[in-house]
């Protein structure tokens, strides 16, 4: 069972001293949630997709040892490559897109609505 935990709510500012609320919604207490840097959420993505890359060469190499095609703890030139495939091209690929992706969310700056009127 979850104890109450005060320090992690987050009471709304536009509550008046009464307690209604200026705007007429309740909203009641939000938990905190710690702000996240967007290299921060580059670098999870990554991560999380590299650990996917290394799960998919885990998979074939087991593939490869069941069918027969490479002996239990040998790799071979073809397994070498193939693994070279997937963790350079995907991998290297993915990386290089993210960064790109951060320069531009970088040096684009913020757009701004335009008024139509």
């Amino acid at each position: 069972m979850d104890s109450f935990r005060p320090h992690l709510l987050q009471f709304d500012l536009n509550m008046a001293q009464d307690g209604s609320q200026k705007d007429g919604k309740n909203k009641g207490p939000r938990p905190i949630q710690p702000p996240v840097s967007k290299f921060q959420e580059y670098l999870y993505v990554n991560l999380i997709f590299w650990g996917f890359l290394v799960l998919l060469c885990a998979a074939v190499y087991i593939d490869c040892v069941i069918s027969g095609v490479v002996k239990f703890g040998e790799i071979d030139e073809v397994i070498g490559q193939v693994f070279k495939f997937i963790l350079f091209v995907f991998g290297g690929g993915f990386t290089a897109v993210s960064v790109f992706d951060a320069l531009y969310d970088k040096f684009a700056g913020q757009e701004t609505p335009e008024s139509t009127g």
